[in-house]
């Protein structure tokens, strides 16, 4: 029996041979891209074999998979896990390599992948029954494929919308090139759905006939025309409400200026590159418009979980309702405004307080929701935003008249131009 055992030191046997390939069970397609965090469904090992020189000739091995491994494109650990999945959607992880069927990337993974089998030989002959030689473990042949994703940053403006601000923003596909070398470059469409506010604020218009026109018809939020690299044009009857924007050639990345008309100006802009898909808001798996402004809460307990929510700001799930929490409907104001406590709708203004008769102020309010105090008024040639707590007046005084009883009613008095008095009442 000892003449049959083959010395390790023997080199001419070919190697263990074996490796996998990834499809998708309902339709028996390859697999070759993948976007990030997405589960790659369904790994199938190829035939694996191994075959020993005999003194009586070819012998072949049972040849088992005893592990798995998932590099990236520089060779190095990729990270993620092997296990199973009946669906493409669940994932369960297995003790034994034989019964792996899938792999879940690391949620950060964005790059080349190779996924291969570790193959070991059970070194008994399948014909003879004989010990044959043991050959060291192997990695199968890889199975190469992308795992791409495309972003839009930033997922929302952090600021007060600014008449005549300019925001940036950038999608990107990435990896730049895919596993066999070839750009994933896309033609990138960017879309602006926008407010449509009469002026720029509650008493101010400018109609120059030109594109940052801010009358009934402009939207708030417009896409900067001629604008390097991109088509900008128009959607509707109004040939400067610029709320498309198109690559002139397929990229990467791609850039788009979005100028603010307005002071209380809300709205959202997605990017879709062809053939990819909707961008998801940088930073998180959410497919949908970055925010212009940053509006994800009211005060509210609109999701009726116990909580406000404006408590659930970091783009989850958290309490379990089955809807991704920054969904909850916004009221179109900035979160950073100091008096973001409410709906748009409030006009509940407190102070002066209500009194008994003889009431100076028997209501609360003062005419103005909190939405358009938040967007303001020009007041003597400045804007100006007004706090919602407190009843405001606004008095035309052109006779130069005493006014001064009306501090007497703890109101906050503003004193306003014939202009910006005309623009109002």
């Amino acid at each position: 029996m000892g003449a049959l055992l083959k010395s390790r030191a023997q080199t001419s046997d070919p190697p263990i041979t074996g490796g996998c390939y990834v499809s998708h069970p309902s339709n028996s397609e390859i697999l070759q891209y993948s976007r990030r965090t997405q589960i790659i469904w369904e790994i199938t090992p190829t035939s694996a074999t191994d075959y020993d020189i005999m003194p009586w000739g070819i012998e072949e091995n049972r040849v088992i998979i005893v592990g798995w491994k998932a590099i990236d494109g520089n060779g190095k650990d990729a990270g993620g896990e092997f296990g199973y999945t009946p669906d493409g959607y669940s994932f369960y992880p297995v003790s034994n390599p034989e019964q792996v069927n899938c792999y879940r990337p690391r949620p950060d993974f964005v790059g080349i992948l190779k996924i291969a089998p570790v193959l070991d030989d059970i070194p008994i002959g399948v014909d003879s029954g004989l010990p044959t030689h043991d050959d060291d473990k192997t990695d199968g042949d890889p199975w190469e494929m992308t795992v791409w994703e495309f972003e839009i940053d930033p997922p929302y403006v952090d600021a007060l919308p600014q008449d005549g601000a300019t925001y940036t923003f950038t999608a990107t596909i990435r990896p730049s090139t895919d596993h066999n070398g070839n750009s994933m470059a896309r033609i990138i469409e960017f879309g602006l759905g926008s407010s449509s506010e009469p002026g720029y604020c509650l008493n101010a218009t400018r109609i120059q006939g030109r594109w940052t026109d801010t009358s009934a018809e402009d939207n708030d939020l417009k896409f900067v025309p001629d604008q390097p690299g991109l088509d900008v044009f128009a959607e509707g009857p109004n040939p400067t409400n610029f709320c498309h924007a198109r690559t002139k050639k397929p990229e990467t990345s791609i850039s788009v200026q979005v100028r603010c008309l307005d002071y209380g100006a809300y709205g959202t802009i997605w990017a879709d590159a062809y053939g990819l898909g909707l961008a998801r808001l940088k930073g998180t798996l959410i497919e949908r418009g970055a925010e212009i402004p940053l509006d994800q809460r009211n005060g509210l307990d609109d999701d009726r979980d116990g909580r406000v929510d404006e408590d659930l700001l970091d783009l989850q799930d958290n309490d379990g309702d089955g809807r991704i929490d920054e969904e909850v409907h916004g009221n179109y104001i900035y979160d950073g405004w100091q008096w973001n406590n409410g709906a748009a709708t409030d006009d509940n203004d407190p102070d002066p307080a209500n009194q008994l008769p003889p009431a100076n102020q028997p209501r609360p309010g003062d005419g103005f929701s909190r939405y358009e105090e938040y967007r303001g008024f020009i007041i003597q040639g400045s804007h100006q935003r007004l706090n919602p707590n407190v009843k405001d007046v606004f008095i035309y005084n052109p006779h130069g008249l005493d006014i001064s009883g009306f501090a007497t009613l703890g109101l906050q008095i503003h004193l306003i131009r014939r202009d910006e008095f005309d623009a109002v009442f």
